[in-house]
């Protein structure tokens, strides 16, 4: 193979064979050995002769090793094995891994290839192969032993029957059914001296507890008499003796009877393998599941700021710089015209839009004063006059004032004198409260709906009162309010002479019911307009007062100059309110059924409402799981909904937030 190309057997790639050089060691003291000398072992051991006398060929190295082409090796080992033979010699051993051509048998073990002729890869993909069948084998045999199992389990010999529950348990027997047809069996505790209990054993002829004699009947240890029939003994049963009761020993029958602990009314049978024939007796329980007629209520999750919309990091918005109203309200504005027959909430979001000052009304200070919160409002036409000169004649068109906060915004509210000359110094609670434990519950309940005026309220001679170094006009207003509404849900006419009651009763609204939040509207928007006026002339186009927290909404980008393009024609007025709020991150909540609030998450939870609701046969507990999502907010977070049942459980106190509109 020298100067030829062959593969590598372990690496397979292609090698050239050379010649290999010769390597002469010299040892101390003797002449240099050669490495490609021949040896003995590196002779190949000479070829079998054929037996028809064909001489083998002989190759040129046999030839000049021996003149008649026996290599002297070989001679040497034929001589060796015939003297072996012949028992004059021991036989000749030759070095491991030596073996002479005649010694070698098919017997012998193969040869196996070295580790230079084994590759890993193969070796590995055979051990997968080996684990892969030995695992799918595996698979099957537990397949095939399983259905095994199956096809043997319902043939197994049956054991004794056991009692099992069943719908007909408390059923009593019927006494008119033959004695075979009793619906419960008795059963005995022993397996081997009780007689049988299987339906087949006895026939037409088994022997029944009604067949006893009236001796037997009515004798020494029977406290009652069972109507369930006696099963016959199992060797009389085998031996085919279809003896009478009668006949048999008295204490037999006895303690048979006695052995019948299962009551009349007993399960069907039901055979069990021998294996557990044992724990026969065990078994033999009825199970009757019962469940709660109510069920457990979990409680609700904690609330989260995230859930309120109290976090103040929600929307994208950038706030809108604060005004300095006090250099602002200077500025002069050239001319004004504020018609006339615009509602008021109109007219104030025009004034934001107009000024670049954002302005809100307190409507419960109107509310006080008696002043109607719906109507219009007119400046007329104003020339040359400056922005603080404007709004107080505003104003003065509604019978408020104006009043500046925190050099930023304006507040327009009833007048205190007004407000004093229209609510009463006292408030009668006939129908109310009609005993001293009732005007002792209305005290702790204002203590705790106003804990900072707790000892200013005074009820005498059936009235209510308040003293004015510790109650404010505002407060005593909530009061009277609030005693109102209670008038109201039980259909009592109202105390206040001189009121609108729609200007006092404040109702619970829902806004399920709001129809007009499915109008479609036909104003047109095609370019970018002032938010606060397209949301006033599309809520008037419903017939809803659209109040907007101007002083609150800043804070997540919506100012008086603020414009959004929104398309609204065609469109229902909740999708157009829906897309205002997704946008600038607003609560659109309801004062009553045709007003609406837009604030922010945070100022809605800041300001809770006082409500009289009935309470419908539901637990306080449960209106404040109704009303969850109006949780107002306390000062150091999260606060929660006050729920006080009135005396009579019939209606409740509630304060929480407005409901808000959900899209």
């Amino acid at each position: 193979m020298i100067g030829q190309i062959v593969n590598c057997p372990k690496c397979n790639s292609m090698l050239m064979v050379t010649a290999p050089e010769p390597i002469y060691v010299e040892a101390p003291g003797s002449q240099p050995v050669d490495s490609m000398a021949m040896t003995k072992e590196g002779i190949a051991p000479e070829p079998a002769p054929d037996l028809e006398g064909a001489e083998p060929q002989q190759d040129s190295q046999h030839d000049s090793a021996s003149p008649d082409g026996v290599h002297p090796l070989a001679r040497e080992e034929e001589a060796a094995a015939e003297e072996a033979s012949a028992g004059d010699a021991p036989p000749v051993t030759r070095p491991s891994g030596q073996t002479a051509i005649a010694d070698w048998s098919s017997d012998d073990a193969p040869l196996l290839p070295s580790e230079q002729w084994t590759s890993a890869s193969t070796a590995r993909t055979r051990q997968y192969l080996l684990v892969g069948f030995l695992g799918v084998s595996g698979i099957a045999l537990a397949t095939v032993a399983f259905f095994a199992f199956l096809r043997w389990y319902p043939q197994s010999s049956p054991g004794p029957a056991i009692a099992m529950p069943s719908p007909e348990a408390d059923e009593p027997p019927d006494p008119a059914s033959p004695p075979g047809e009793t619906i419960g069996e008795v059963v005995s505790d022993r397996s081997t001296d009780s007689p049988s209990t299987d339906p087949q054993a006895g026939g037409d002829d088994e022997p029944r507890l009604d067949a006893l004699p009236p001796e037997t009947e009515a004798g020494d240890g029977l406290d009652s008499t069972p109507t369930s029939p006696v099963p016959p003994d199992p060797e009389e049963t085998e031996s085919g003796s279809n003896a009478d009761v009668g006949e048999l020993p008295e204490a037999l029958v006895q303690d048979d009877v006695e052995t019948a602990s299962v009551d009349e009314a007993g399960p069907p049978q039901q055979n069990l393998p021998k294996a557990l024939e044992a724990f026969g007796p065990m078994l033999n329980w009825k199970v009757q599941l019962t469940l709660p007629d109510e069920g457990v209520e979990l409680s609700a999750p904690p609330l989260t700021a995230e859930e309120l919309g109290l976090d103040t990091g929600q929307g994208q918005t950038v706030a809108i710089q604060p005004v300095d109203l006090t250099a602002h309200s200077q500025t002069e504005l050239p001319g004004l015209i504020i018609g006339e027959n615009q509602p008021l909430s109109q007219v104030i979001n025009l004034w934001t839009s107009i000024s670049g000052v954002p302005s809100v009304v307190d409507l419960d200070s109107l509310a006080a004063a008696n002043i109607d919160r719906d109507q219009s409002a007119a400046v007329g036409k104003v020339q040359r006059a400056t922005i603080a000169e404007v709004a107080s004649l505003l104003g003065q068109s509604f019978g408020a004032e104006v009043v500046p906060r925190e050099n930023r915004f304006l507040v327009f509210r009833a007048a205190a004198t007004e407000m004093k000359r229209q609510l009463p110094d006292r408030v009668s609670l006939t129908g109310l409260v009609d005993d001293a434990a009732g005007e002792q519950w209305l005290t702790e309940t204002l203590r705790r709906l106003f804990p900072q005026h707790a000892d200013g309220w005074t009820i005498a001679d059936g009235k209510i009162t308040y003293d004015e170094k510790q109650v404010d006009l505002m407060t005593w207003f909530f009061v009277i309010r609030l005693l109102e509404n209670w008038r109201s849900v039980q259909g009592l006419p109202t105390s206040l002479d001189g009121y609108d009651p729609a200007r006092v009763v404040t109702d619970f609204p829902n806004p399920a019911e709001l129809a007009a939040l499915d109008h479609e509207l036909t104003e047109p928007t095609v370019m970018s307009r002032p938010v606060g006026q397209v949301l006033s002339r599309v809520c008037e186009e419903a017939g809803i007062h659209c109040w907007i927290d101007w002083p609150h909404v800043a804070d997540v980008g919506l100012g008086p100059s603020t414009t959004e393009l929104v398309v609204t024609n065609a469109r229902p007025l909740r999708r157009v309110l829906a897309n205002y709020a997704q946008r600038f991150s607003l609560v659109v909540a309801m004062i009553d059924d045709h007003s609406l609030w837009l604030t922010t998450p945070q100022a809605y939870r800041a300001q809770p409402q006082l409500y009289v609701l009935p309470s419908e046969g539901l637990t306080p507990e449960q209106w404040q799981q109704k009303l969850r999502p109006f949780t107002p907010a306390g000062p150091d977070g999260i606060g929660t909904i006050d729920v006080i049942p009135t005396p009579d459980t019939k209606f409740l106190f509630v304060r929480c937030c407005r409901p808000v509109v959900n899209f």
